[in-house]
């Protein structure tokens, strides 16, 4: 059971993290600046020729058989317009950019600190924990063990992997050393995040003694991490395209631009996206070692030899060597996991998400369906199962295994027998990769954090259907509300009362049942629609 002497540490995700231009309150975004007066912010008149000209270059050979589109001046405009995530030959951003960085002050201390400006506020909604509240669902987690006992550590995903692992690994010495009879944390990486902690075991992890530096790490709870990295972010980086590209492109657009496309030839279409994501490939993407992170081992050499061939670039000689290092790192992430395991008692576990192509039901990696990979890799809709879940093994979807067995999926898509961490991983069969709406998964993490789970033999099924629970919390508070409406009928408040009550059964349930929770939710709207609240 949880001691409370063991902190726990998420690693956020790609896109976790905000930023903001110095003293410029208002602006700030996740990933990518959208308002047109950051991206357009230090453009002069030269600059605004230059966007024409490619814009120009692009039309004629929309309208052409020829190709008019020049790679520097597409890297050069990319470079502009998003200058605010671009990092120097130091992997440093530009100082105009203020990164939003939580530290290692605790939950508790992080809810009177405003997310803008960094000063003490006493305004939850405008509080920094308010903005992890929202990127990680995990305050259950925050009622069982305690805010002063939850820490989030986070990072711009433009950035230097190796960097990020030094943060880290000088943030849990702090958080160690403010906790009384403290010794170990439990880290709880996410999505990108199992990168991050990759680098860091790799940059502190000693062969001699089979340990971290310190050795104080407790327990790793991988949460849809990205361990190998993505098969879509590297066909996206190579332009690897499905043979439907421009046919998905047309469904993905909005629909008065997908008319446009229809009237040019495919190939037409092709050659100018082929160099816009080279212009941000080139510009943003091959400058940061984080996202080189994020390219499978079995896919690397392919990536280096088409993106950094001949180069003489010093900023990206530094990022490839980096990279060099990472590669190997990946390559022996099993046999380093399993040391600390077996001469560390460091805990292992991987929760992840599959049966989905690349892209499918997506928010915000739809374009992931554009590439190659989107019609045979076994995925959570934006990482493949083989990198979630290290060892294991998954036919190409649509695809079934003729064999069954304890480590196979029911559907006969994924067998893990084969991973050295069989008993550990829990896997969700159609599952999102924003797992948030599932809260089966992260009660799952939960019991694993407080040690009411140990392996796939305890309260859990290690294969499970999804679950999307979005809104329920305000159903459920909007029916508690019909208890005091004397107006209704007692007829109806039971009614609402029972459909709740089935919601709160089914939320407690650890095996998911698709179909019936989400007639159960269903039941409930029902109940409620007619009552204005």
């Amino acid at each position: 059971m949880y001691n409370g002497n063991e902190p726990v540490v998420f690693v956020t995700g790609i896109g976790q993290t905000w930023s903001t231009l110095n003293n410029s309150d208002g602006y700030s975004w996740n990933l990518v600046p959208q308002k047109k007066e950051i991206v357009f912010k230090d453009f002069n008149l030269k600059m605004y020729f230059k966007l024409a000209g490619v814009l120009l270059r692009g039309l004629v050979t929309l309208t052409s058989d020829s190709d008019f589109t020049k790679a520097e001046p597409v890297r050069d405009l990319f470079a502009a317009l998003l200058s605010c995530c671009v990092v120097d030959e130091n992997g440093n951003l530009p100082e105009k950019v203020n990164v939003r960085i939580y530290g290692a002050r605790s939950f508790a201390e992080l809810r009177n600190i405003n997310l803008i400006t960094g000063e003490k506020c006493s305004d939850f909604e405008k509080s920094m924990l308010r903005r992890i509240y929202h990127d990680i669902p995990c305050k259950e987690l925050a009622e069982k063990i305690g805010e002063e006992n939850l820490y989030c550590f986070n990072y711009s995903p433009f950035s230097d992997i190796y960097a990020d692992a030094d943060a880290l690994h000088e943030m849990i010495k702090k958080i160690i050393a403010k906790h009384e009879g403290c010794k170990k944390v439990v880290l709880v990486p996410m999505s990108m995040g199992a990168s991050v902690v990759n680098a860091y075991i790799d940059k502190y992890y000693s062969d001699e003694s089979g340990a971290i530096d310190g050795n104080y790490i407790s327990k790793i709870i991988s949460i849809v991490g990205a361990w190998n990295g993505s098969d879509g972010l590297s066909d996206l980086i190579t332009f690897n395209i499905g043979d439907d590209f421009t046919e998905r492109l047309g469904t993905l657009i909005n629909e008065k631009y997908a008319k446009h496309l229809s009237k040019f030839k495919e190939k037409q279409i092709e050659k100018v996206f082929a160099s816009l994501i080279d212009g941000v490939v080139h510009s943003v993407i091959l400058r940061n070692t984080s996202f080189m992170a994020l390219v499978p081992k079995e896919r690397y050499n392919e990536v280096v030899k088409k993106l950094f061939s001949g180069t003489k670039d010093k900023q990206l000689l530094s990022v490839l060597e980096k990279s060099e290092r990472y590669y190997k790192a990946q390559c022996n992430l099993i046999n380093r996991l399993l040391s600390l395991r077996y001469k560390c008692s460091v805990g292992v576990y991987f929760i992840c998400g599959y049966n989905k192509k690349f892209g499918q039901d997506s928010r915000d990696f739809d374009f992931l369906s554009l590439f190659k990979s989107a019609k045979s890799v076994n995925s959570d809709s934006v990482i493949q199962i083989t990198s979630t879940a290290p060892g294991a093994w998954a036919v190409p979807f649509g695809e079934a295994l003729k064999k069954e067995g304890r480590y196979i999926s029911p559907d006969r898509t994924v067998d893990v027998s084969g991973s050295p961490f069989r008993d550990t991983i829990w896997l969700f069969e159609g599952q999102y990769h924003e797992i948030g709406s599932n809260n089966t998964a992260l009660r799952l993490a939960g019991d694993i954090v407080t040690g009411e789970v140990e392996n796939i033999d305890d309260i859990y099924p290690q294969f499970n259907k999804s679950r999307d629970i979005s809104g329920v919390n305000e159903l459920l508070q909007k029916a508690k509300q019909t208890d005091d409406m004397i107006s209704l009928p007692l007829k109806k408040r039971e009614a609402v009362k029972t459909a709740a009550s089935n919601v709160i059964k089914m939320l407690d349930c650890v095996e998911n049942n698709p179909e019936y929770d989400n007639a159960v939710i269903q039941a409930l709207k029902n109940e409620l629609s007619d009552i204005l609240i």
